[in-house]
């Protein structure tokens, strides 16, 4: 049998556990890096669509909305439908539901300004089927836009939207909320109409608080829907 070197075997024992110790601490600041990358990446990615706000402190009289908005929001034709879109900053950027663009195939969308000008949709950013929107980039730059209101929405307050009803471009109408469905859903009186969807739900200090969406079918009475623009949040 053959003697064993305890001092031997002690100090490759040692050098195992230190060679395990420097190994921990290298994967342990690699997986922090790259948990700071990931960071990283989600900020920019955030940063990206980082839209502004707006609060206004003065209620603005209807033809003063009009005025202001009507050339952030824009007619979206293609060979088959007509839909409606707005400017959410100076670069182009935009947003839409989801629904108005042909499965999101781009080619064939442009954008038609209230001046006649037409653009292309160059990029799709960000969307959700579920709440039905989509943001994209357009060739078009410095464009007016409109800013996302922080205001607190209640029923009862005054709204006004602008959009292309059975493609009669950047139609202006009034009503009020009617009621709020649930975190996303805002219930109008403001008419809307096949073409108006994804155009601008606008307050009375001339912000944007939303994305018409929808009518009920088969009534009579002003029952509309838009999306609230809380959902780009999410």
């Amino acid at each position: 049998m053959k003697n064993i070197n305890y001092s031997m075997l002690l100090k490759t024992s040692i050098n195992i556990c230190l060679l395990l110790l420097i190994c921990f601490l290298l994967f342990s600041c690699s997986h922090k890096s790259g948990q700071k990358k990931d960071k990283e990446k989600r900020a920019k990615a955030k940063n990206e669509i980082s839209l502004p706000s707006e609060k206004s402190n003065r209620i603005l009289e209807a033809n003063e909305i009009f005025k202001k908005c009507n050339s952030a929001v824009f007619t979206i034709v293609d060979d088959y439908s007509v839909a409606s879109g707005f400017f959410l900053n100076s670069e182009g950027l935009a947003i839409s539901n989801y629904h108005a663009l042909d499965n999101l195939s781009t080619p064939n969308d442009v954008i038609l300004l209230s001046n006649g000008d037409r653009y292309s949709i160059t990029e799709i950013v960000k969307y959700s089927e579920y709440y039905d929107y989509v943001i994209f980039k357009t060739s078009c730059k410095n464009t007016n836009y409109l800013g996302i209101s922080q205001r607190q929405i209640r029923i009862g307050d005054k709204v006004y939207t602008i959009g292309s009803p059975q493609g009669l471009q950047n139609t202006f109408s009034s009503g009020e909320i009617s009621q709020i469905r649930d975190k996303y859903v805002i219930q109008t009186t403001v008419q809307v109409d096949y073409g108006s969807s994804g155009g601008a739900l606008i307050n009375e200090y001339g912000e944007a608080i939303g994305i018409t969406s929808a009518i009920l079918d088969g009534s009579n009475a002003d029952i509309n829907f838009a999306i609230s623009l809380k959902v780009i949040d999410m």
